[in-house]
């Protein structure tokens, strides 16, 4: 999930939970002051608050984040999602890769785990919001398999 993250990457985390993607995304050398957690459940957002005290806790849902943070569009690097994405509907997927992607430079990029071997999101979506997936890798000792794919944004 945290593939291709580098010091100076300004990064957005959706579904943040305790912080167990947080560290890999520290340990990548980004800067608690370039990362932003964002966290729908009260008890786990003041556990992220707790553990990375240089780092932006959102405590909102993903499909509010230019609401939340609209004045930031433009200027993220990835974002990064531990969202249970496939199982939303097409609206919500819809609302919360418009958000990501608003947020994103340009060139940014979306990181999103799956437990399907294919991209969490459909064609027609995909197609629709202008977006490309690559498959970034496969945890195969992960019951049930993780697959992680890399969302970009045709120009």
């Amino acid at each position: 999930m945290a593939t291709g993250l580098h010091e100076g990457a300004r990064v957005l985390e959706l579904g943040a939970g305790t912080g167990t993607l947080t560290d890999a995304i520290l340990e990548r050398g980004v800067q608690p002051r370039d990362l932003y957690l964002v966290e729908q459940h009260a008890d786990f957002a003041a556990i992220l608050r707790g553990r990375f005290p240089g780092a932006t806790v959102l405590e909102t849902q993903a499909e509010s984040l230019t609401r939340a943070i609209g004045t930031l569009a433009g200027t993220f690097d990835f974002v990064i999602s531990g969202l249970p994405i496939v199982w939303f509907n097409r609206d919500k997927k819809s609302q919360i890769l418009e958000a990501a992607f608003t947020l994103l430079k340009p060139a940014g990029a979306m990181q999103q785990f799956t437990y399907l071997g294919r991209p969490p999101v459909g064609g027609r979506l995909m197609a629709s919001l202008r977006l490309e997936a690559e498959l970034l890798g496969i945890a195969p000792m992960n019951l049930p398999p993780a697959f992680v794919y890399r969302f970009t944004r045709r120009v």
